[in-house]
């Protein structure tokens, strides 16, 4: 092979590279000069014959590890894991090429090969760096347990060992075209498969974890739901009794508004008990609770009990907790919020409306959703951004929200003398 043929591939496979890594890391792909600096002693190799292959293999992989090294905060594992994708990537990306050249090779001469084969490669890897989620990819194999990052390791040591024994024996590489390829996609489909499945098992542990936190407030609705059903005679009694004690027309109704008020409250609770969503019933029941300690009444429209929604409900229940503490927060006493909960059209809506001081304008309401932002000033009122129990603010629900592929919506109305603020979800 000439020089310049030597120095080309070096390039194409250098550009591979450098687009595999930057990726995974979720980088902007305009190179540096820790960039150059990594990636111009590779040309060193252009000179040196077919016999060198072995050498050649392990000084790229081993100056690529210490860019992966510079480049993940000088790290080991993270640098390792990073190693291990690109080189997966890139050695399937090459066995596919190889697959799609068979054909050709019997047509086209083999001086040609190369060049053909390294502009498919770049070609394809340029297609998998701009539009694959390599970004996330790669944070899931960081944050994934021993056997995905177990299988990883063992894939690339595979690889290795695989170029490696061609490089020793000096075989042509596309006689084997149909074997490298199988082998590589039966690599890559165990990761896919193993990765998906942890991927879903942490999913399940997520709600089980928030299942078990909730597992108090589903105790106490159901507890208080029974505690209802043993006072009902007993309330029966009491307001039969109220027409002996009370003398005339005006202290009877006094006696009676005030003795219902209370037992009323638990009827306004009503339509959550009846919802297919256990999680959302006790986590509003909960906030509704603690808004009657306020003197603050919660109303809720709920048309039908069968919601159905596309975001797993442990989700879901920290955004309903957000935007209604907040309303809480929001609301003086003797105030009201009402709470709308509906599918519209299969999508999932969630509404809340609480009074306002002031009528708040658009602009305002941009500020809401900034990090850090909060209208309270004083130490006597604790802002509600970093208030939730549930982690979030709601700079972070909107960022939350919108990578569910949902919508957060804020609008202000002026009804009945008062200033509505109101608070949607879609998911």
């Amino acid at each position: 092979m000439s020089l310049s043929m030597s120095l080309f591939g070096i390039l194409i496979e250098n550009l591979c590279t450098f687009l595999l890594l930057k990726s995974f890391q979720g980088k902007s792909k305009v190179p540096d000069w820790v960039d150059v600096i990594f990636f111009l002693p590779g040309f060193v190799l252009a000179p040196l014959p077919d016999s060198y292959g072995v050498f050649a293999l392990i000084y790229c992989q081993a100056v690529t590890f210490l860019y992966c090294y510079t480049r993940s905060g000088r790290k080991l594992l993270p640098a390792v894991l990073l190693l291990c994708p690109v080189a997966i990537f890139s050695q399937f990306i090459q066995g596919l090429v190889i697959l799609l050249l068979t054909p050709v090779m019997k047509v086209l001469p083999i001086v040609y090969l190369p060049l053909v084969g390294s502009i498919s490669t770049l070609f394809l890897i340029v297609l998998v760096s701009f539009f694959a989620p390599c970004a996330i990819l790669y944070r899931r194999i960081l944050t994934g347990g021993f056997p995905l990052k177990f299988l990883v390791l063992n894939t690339y040591l595979g690889i290795i060992l695989k170029t490696l024994f061609y490089k020793i024996h000096m075989t042509d590489i596309y006689e084997f075209a149909n074997l490298l390829f199988a082998s590589l996609f039966l690599m890559l489909s165990v990761n896919i498969c193993i990765f998906y499945y942890e991927n879903q098992l942490k999913e399940k542990q997520k709600a089980l974890l928030v299942y078990e936190k909730n597992k108090p407030l589903l105790e106490t609705l159901i507890g208080d739901i029974r505690s209802s059903q043993h006072e009902y005679t007993n309330r029966l009694q009491s307001i039969a009794a109220l027409v002996n004690v009370c003398q005339d027309y005006d202290s009877l109704r006094e006696s009676l508004l005030k003795y219902t008020k209370k037992y009323n409250t638990v009827h306004k609770c009503y339509p959550l008990l009846a919802l297919n969503m256990p999680l959302v019933a006790s986590t509003l029941y909960n906030l509704t609770t603690m808004a009657e300690k306020k003197d603050i009444t919660i109303l809720y429209d709920i048309p039908s009990p069968e919601l159905k929604c596309r975001v797993s409900e442990h989700i879901i229940v920290d955004f309903l907790h957000i935007l209604t503490q907040n309303a809480i927060e929001a609301t003086s006493p003797g105030g009201y919020i009402y709470i709308t909960l509906e599918n519209q059209e299969e999508v999932f809506y969630f509404e809340v409306q609480n009074p306002v001081d002031h009528y708040i304008l658009q602009d305002e309401f941009k500020l809401f959703f900034q990090k850090g932002y909060s209208t309270k000033t004083n130490e006597s009122h604790p802002k509600p951004e970093f208030a939730m129990p549930h982690g979030y603010g709601l700079s972070e629900l909107l960022s939350q929200v919108n990578k569910l592929g949902g919508m957060v919506s804020a609008d202000c109305i002026f009804h009945e003398d008062k200033n509505w603020a109101f608070f949607s979800l879609t998911l």
